[in-house]
This record gives structure tokens, C-alpha cells and sequence, in this order.
């Protein structure tokens, strides 16, 4: 007998590193995942430099941190190899922003990679340039860096080939005294001819000409990438509370920043902007500009403004109110953050938004609304089930209530390889009761400290008042949204076909067709009018008279009613005949109840008349075949016969269901006009 083989599961690296470049959501996730790393490494300056011509296509990313040492750690893998490796990582989960590796590997979705950097304790460069790094890595390329005392000149080898007068500044300012001076450690990634399949300077750009009412000093705050570090990223870590400028409290930016360790001052973020011409001069206007830390949460205002209770339409409120505290559960600790802002206010001050009709950043002002989850100060994803169902702020969860908002959870949240997602690890979590009740007593904690002036408002008041409001506006636009339904099916009512009864009792009185969605009206048509069918005259004329039941109820489970024959005065069991109403009924549809609980289908119309001998099914194994009872065409009813399983089993010697078209019905029993 032949000894079996050996068999091991074997991984697809460059399949992996495929799926592992493409931006699954956002195509400056790559620059989220950059500043992460640098500030994992300890960076206390971030530079981005854009290479805008069609031709390049790339962007030049330097931080000071500690750089890729080749130092290997216990599990044989050292930061320089973890760059380039899948599922090696040097750093411990709890310590750092990433831990999987697997976020740097944006940047390989290009035409060239070029990797520079040094560690402290060393006296040369390395680097590395990778070609199609997205196609052409796999397990045996050689990633051994090369050395160099000249970095500049391997960044101006590669940048330099097709240079603009743009990018001829940016090689200027990296140049020599550059790597001496501020590049004493760290990383430099260069990427060309990045894949984001279009419009490669609407979004890596630094520069916004979209809305000139922004004005020339700031177009490059109105662009992006711009807004993208601040809103996305941990430069705008949401922690960062800046009490003097943005309205909360000392004692709540404290609150906020002991329990996660933020004692460091975060690293200066500098981008590369161009502003174009200088006036008079054939030479661009271009400098680095820092992009403040912190969430940009709106600053206090000049006067004091008006509560929410205080203006008579809630979307014009400039009002505003700030807290923030934190929480334990499970040993571990959470941060809540609420920036009440009123919707005016928002749309006003954060002008480089995009709003309905205006793109501006094109980041629309909605996506920063409402609650959201944050891990390490960076923005994870709009999280709208937060307060739903949470006694007393399920308002909250109501998207009406969004542009008055914004919430913020920040904890030990576990990140999805995109960053954009929630696992399901963690929606256990938000859904636990005993969390739950610790989020509430976080809102509570809001409305019971009593009055919480700072900067002539007070801060505990706008909140409760802001909850009032929502709760009593939104109970007022229900209603109104409910009343003007009503009205307008007042208003269609006389445009629907209608029959007109000319004689008898009913005489002279109108009634519509049954509509979309009323096998309702059909059911209490056919009751209403079964009360006067036998005084018509032509109600002894017609060929089937027992067409006509009087119905005694409506079910409301199962088939809609019980009926008994018109000369019926009693409810004897025995008489009883079961009802099911329809709008329209064709004998290719499965019928939705047993065929042995009902002795009358009635419909407005039929959809098409069947032939005899046709079966008609139910959802219960049963059957019954299409009789057109002689004299008749089959237009103003015909009957389900010879009800049996679908194998033939269990036939129902003499059942009968009549299928009748209202309709035709009304016609024949009543003198009557009726619309086509």
C-alpha cells in the first residue's frame, strides 16, 4: 500500500496582497493607514507631499518615528520585513492603532513603491524600490533593503523623471539639508502612479477650486484630503477636546484623555498646498501648511445663542452644548463625547462640507452626524442602532434627529480590515443589556448635574430642552405627515373609477373601485351591498343566486370572514361558509390558505378566466381543478372542484369553491353605471 502524501494547506500571496490593496471604501484609506503607523511609531512630524501630474500620480509620505528597524522580535519577524509581510506584525494589540498589517498594504496598488528609512541608532539609509508591487511580490521576492548616504538622490532618481514645476518645488525642499536636518529617523514611502482608477487630484490633491466663496487662502482647506485627516484619521483623533477653543470643560477634556494615556502632545501633520501662480511672478505659490490635531468640533461662539426651546423652527437653532465622560465595563474603558450643535450653526460653520447641492470637500456634512463608534480616537463608522430602544433617548436614533448631533463611543473596539465596519464581536457588545444600562447612565449623568454654565450657556439645559423639542416636533410632523395622507386621498377619492347605484334602496349613491392594497374594500363592498341584493328585481333572474352570503364578521386571522346564506336568521354552525377576499385572483396563484377552509374566494376582478380542467394549488399539499358550470362563460364566477392532495390522495368527495368576480356580480344583481 503507498504511503499517503503529506498534505498542507498552501496560501495565494499575491491573490491575498490583491485583495488586501484594494481600497475597499474611500481611496485616501491609504493616507489613514499611513498616519496610523507613523504615529505607532512614535512620529512627532507628518509630511505629505502630492504628485499631481497625470504621469505620476503618487504622493511623498515622511514621518520622523522610530523608523523599520531590522531588529527581529521573538516571533523572527523584524518592522522592516512586517511592511512587506502578511499577517506579521511587530506591534501588540492594546498598544498600537494596527496590529494586523495588513492597512499599510494600500500603498502596494501602485505603478512603484519606494520605501526609505532609518533608525536612530543608524548612520546610513536603507530603502527599496518595488515595481507593480500589487502583481509582482510574492513569498521569494528579495526585500533586502539597499544602503545609501544619498536618499535624496534615490527620491529625485525616481520622482524626478517626469518633473512639472510643481514637482521640481517639492524635490527642492527634499533635498539634501532636508534628509539632514529632519530626517535624522524615520520612514519615507513614495508612491507612483497610485490606482484609484479616477480622478486621482480630486481627492490626493490639496487644492479645492469648487466653491470660490472660500476664497483663495483657504481652497486648499476646502479640498479633500484636507478634510479627510481631520474627520477620518487619528490626526483628528476625537478625544482631543481643546476645552478653551471648542466649549467643553477642563474637567471633561481631562476626563476624556487620563484613562487612554493621552499625554503626549499629537505629532504636527504638515500637507503640501498649492495655491498656483503668485501675482506678477512665473513661479508657484507652494509651502507646508499644518492641519490642526483633534476633531474639528465647532468652535464657542461669539454671542450667546438662543436655546432650542427658545426659536420657533428647530433646523434655523445655532444653539450648542458639550460633554463628555467615560465609563468601565468589563474591565475595559470607554469614552463618550456629545457635540450638540443645531443644524444652522452646522451647516454654516462647517462650510467645507458637502451639503445636498454642493459638493465642496466632497465629503457630505451627514457622514460627521449623529452617533458614531471610534477606536483610538479614530472614527469607525456611523453607528445608528446606539440609542434605539434606549428609554428616554430613543429619539436619538431617529436620522431626523442627526443634524443636531453628533456622538461619539470610543473603546477597545475591534477593526475590520477596512476600518469602515462594526464586527460582530462587538455588536454582542453594544447589545448587552448591562452595556446599555451603562450608556444611559452616561446620558443621564448629562440632565441630573443640574445647571453647567460655561461661556454664558448652559450646557445641561440645551440638552434636555434640545431632547424635548425633538420629541414634541417630530410627534407634530408625524401627524402631519399622517393628515396629509388622509388629505390626499381625500382629494383622489373622486378621480378613482367609480359605480354609480341608479335604483332601490342604494339609489343614487357612488362608491369607488377598490384600489392597490384593499382587499379590505373589496370584503366591505361585498357586506354592505349583500344586505340589498335580494330586493333587487334582478336578483331572482340571475343564474346562480347563491353568489351572494351574508358575511357575520371579519376574521382577521387566517381567511378574512364567516358567512351564512342571505335567508339565513340564525349562526348555525352548520351554515357557515368561509370567505377570503382578493383584489385579483388568477389560477396560477398559489393560493395562501387551505382550499378545504373556504367555500367562496370573491375578488374585484379576475386577472384572466381560466379553462376548465386547470389546477389551482394551495401552500398546504392541496388541489382542486376549474369547473365552468354550464350556461356560464366563467367571467362572472366558476368553481375549484375535486379537492384532493397533490398526489391524488384525500379527495374531498363534493367540496365546491366558488370563485367570484365582484365585479360582474354587481352588474348583474344592481342597475347600476360603472366607469371603465
Amino acid at each position: 500500500m503507498t504511503e499517503p502524501t503529506v498534505m498542507i494547506p498552501r496560501i495565494n500571496y499575491r491573490h491575498v496582497l490583491q485583495e488586501l490593496s484594494v481600497n475597499s471604501r474611500n481611496p485616501c484609506e491609504v493616507i489613514r493607514e499611513l498616519i496610523s503607523n507613523a504615529c505607532d511609531a512614535g512620529a512627532t512630524e507628518i509630511r505629505y507631499y502630492p504628485l499631481l501630474p497625470k504621469q505620476l500620480s503618487g504622493f511623498v509620505f515622511f514621518d520622523n518615528g522610530s523608523g523599520m528597524s531590522q531588529t527581529r522580535n521573538s516571533d523572527g519577524v523584524s518592522p522592516y520585513e512586517s511592511f512587506f509581510s502578511i499577517g506579521y506584525s511587530t506591534k501588540i494589540l492594546g498598544e498600537c492603532i494596527g496590529y494586523k498589517c495588513q492597512g499599510a498594504k494600500l500603498a502596494f496598488a501602485c505603478r512603484t513603491l519606494t520605501v526609505i528609512t532609518r533608525c536612530k541608532e543608524e548612520s546610513a539609509w536603507r530603502y527599496k524600490i518595488l515595481q507593480n508591487p500589487r502583481e509582482e511580490l510574492t513569498q521569494s521576492t528579495d526585500i533586502t533593503p539597499n544602503m545609501t548616504d544619498h536618499p535624496w538622490t534615490v527620491l529625485s532618481d525616481e520622482v524626478g523623471k517626469q518633473t512639472t514645476p510643481r514637482v521640481k518645488n517639492i524635490l527642492q525642499t527634499l533635498n539634501e539639508p532636508f534628509f539632514a536636518r529632519d530626517f535624522e529617523h524615520g520612514t519615507m514611502i513614495v508612491v507612483l502612479g497610485f490606482d484609484i482608477g479616477h480622478n486621482f487630484s480630486r481627492y490626493f490633491g490639496t487644492k479645492n477650486d469648487l466653491d470660490e466663496k472660500l476664497g483663495k487662502a483657504r481652497k486648499h482647506e476646502a479640498s479633500y484630503l484636507w478634510n479627510y485627516i481631520r474627520f477620518f484619521t487619528r490626526h483628528g483623533d476625537v478625544r482631543l477636546l481643546d476645552s478653551v477653543k471648542t466649549g467643553f470643560s477642563k474637567h471633561h477634556e481631562n476626563l476624556v484623555q487620563e484613562p487612554v494615556a493621552i499625554k503626549e502632545p499629537p505629532a504636527k501633520l504638515f500637507v503640501w498646498v498649492d495655491e498656483g501662480l503668485e501675482p506678477d511672478h512665473d513661479r508657484f505659490w507652494q509651502q507646508l501648511k499644518e492641519i490642526p490635531a483633534g476633531y474639528p468640533y465647532l468652535e464657542i461662539p461669539q454671542q450667546v445663542p438662543l436655546g432650542p426651546k427658545e426659536i420657533s423652527q428647530l433646523k434655523s437653532g445655532r444653539f450648542y452644548s458639550r460633554h463628555a465622560g467615560t465609563f468601565e465595563f468589563e474591565d475595559e474603558t470607554y469614552t463618550w463625547i456629545l457635540a450638540v450643535d443645531g443644524s444652522r450653526r452646522a451647516l454654516d460653520e462647517y462650510d467645507t462640507l458637502g451639503r445636498q447641492k454642493s459638493s465642496r470637500s466632497g465629503i457630505p456634512l451627514s457622514t460627521q452626524r449623529g452617533p458614531h463608534l471610534c477606536a483610538e480616537g479614530i472614527k469607525i463608522c456611523q453607528y445608528n442602532r446606539l440609542f434605539l430602544d434606549l428609554s428616554d433617548y430613543d429619539i436619538l436614533a431617529d436620522p431626523r434627529s442627526f443634524p443636531y448631533y453628533t456622538f461619539f463611543l470610543d473603546g477597545p473596539f475591534h477593526l475590520v480590515t477596512d476600518r469602515n465596519a462594526v464586527t460582530a464581536v462587538d455588536e454582542k457588545t453594544l447589545n448587552e443589556p448591562d452595556f446599555r444600562v451603562h450608556l444611559k447612565r452616561a446620558l443621564d449623568s448629562i440632565l441630573h448635574t443640574g445647571e453647567d454654565r460655561r461661556n454664558g450657556v448652559d450646557h445641561t439645559a440645551v440638552f434636555a430642552s434640545l431632547l424635548e423639542r425633538l420629541k414634541n416636533d417630530m410627534q407634530y410632523q408625524a401627524l402631519e405627515k399622517e393628515l396629509k395622507k388622509i388629505n390626499v386621498l381625500k382629494s383622489g377619492l373622486p378621480r378613482r373609477c367609480q359605480f354609480l347605484i341608479k335604483t332601490g334602496l342604494l339609489g343614487g349613491r357612488a362608491f369607488v373601485y377598490p384600489g392597490p392594497g384593499e382587499e379590505n374594500w373589496v370584503g366591505a363592498l361585498y357586506t354592505l351591498l349583500a344586505q340589498f341584493a335580494k330586493d333587487e328585481p334582478r336578483y331572482a333572474q340571475l343564474l346562480c343566486e347563491d353568489l351572494w352570503v351574508r358575511p357575520v364578521n371579519m376574521a382577521g386571522i387566517s381567511i378574512d370572514a364567516m358567512a351564512v346564506p342571505l335567508e339565513a336568521e340564525g349562526l348555525a354552525v352548520e351554515q357557515m361558509k368561509g370567505l377570503e377576499y382578493k383584489l385579483a385572483f388568477t389560477h396560477d396563484d398559489i393560493f395562501n390558505h387551505p382550499l378545504l377552509s373556504v367555500e367562496y374566494i370573491v375578488c374585484w376582478e379576475f386577472s384572466q378566466t381560466p379553462a376548465n380542467g386547470v389546477w389551482i394549488n394551495d401552500e398546504y399539499d392541496y388541489m382542486g381543478c376549474v369547473n365552468i358550470p354550464n350556461g356560464h362563460d366563467g367571467h362572472l364566477f366558476y368553481e375549484i372542484t375535486k379537492l384532493q392532495k397533490q398526489d391524488g390522495s384525500n379527495p374531498k368527495k363534493g367540496a365546491t369553491i366558488k370563485v367570484v368576480c365582484l365585479k360582474e356580480l354587481i352588474k348583474e344583481t344592481f342597475d347600476c353605471e360603472m366607469d371603465q
